[in-house]
């Protein structure tokens, strides 16, 4: 699992049948007020994809990993600015409410998200859209998660939210070739 040619991990983590998402903090220089999940990324100390997600995990929450079950790699998803990103499958059996008040931001996200897994997949509510540039077409998707379908850390909590780009890529990736297939 070296970082050949990966620029960056990101930990998928399903607390019982909760998935995490943050929204990126307004003060962010890339991705401002996006809905992600935690990583960033990889360092030259890092010594695979693994151990950046676990680091930048520990520093954006403030939270131990040692609980955390860390299941393995799952396909790279290239960003729109053509970056290679790693989800790294995660699960912790905990209650999704003490969870979310345990974790605290060091200042790269405003509020941390769980929405249920099932609701999340509800086909219903997911679209499709193109984005082109100079270099090629890009299938974007989009979901809306509404506020009274989520727990959330409740900071600046609106209506809704929009999930899409390279995490709702990655989300749709899995239940598709995974999660849907068990």
């Amino acid at each position: 699992m070296t970082n050949a040619g990966v620029q960056g991990a990101v930990v998928f983590l399903f607390v019982r049948d909760y998935l995490l998402l943050i929204q990126r903090s307004e003060q962010m220089n890339s991705h401002k007020g996006q809905l992600a999940f935690i990583g960033g990324h990889v360092d030259a100390g890092d010594t695979d994809v693994m151990a950046t997600a676990k680091r930048e995990f520990t520093e954006e929450t403030h939270r131990k990993t040692d609980d955390i079950q860390f299941l393995g790699r799952l396909p790279a998803v290239k960003t729109m600015r053509s970056k290679d990103i790693v989800p790294i499958l995660a699960y912790l059996d905990t209650e999704p409410t003490t969870f979310i008040d345990e974790i605290k931001s060091n200042g790269e996200w405003d509020e941390a998200i769980l929405v249920n897994y099932q609701y999340l997949m509800d086909q219903d509510f997911w679209t499709h859209g193109k984005a082109y540039s100079k270099r090629d077409d890009y299938s974007i998707l989009f979901r809306t998660l509404s506020v009274n379908k989520i727990i959330t850390s409740a900071h600046n909590q609106r209506d809704f939210y929009v999930l899409w780009g390279a995490t709702a890529r990655m989300i749709w990736n899995f239940h598709h070739k995974f999660w849907s297939k068990l």
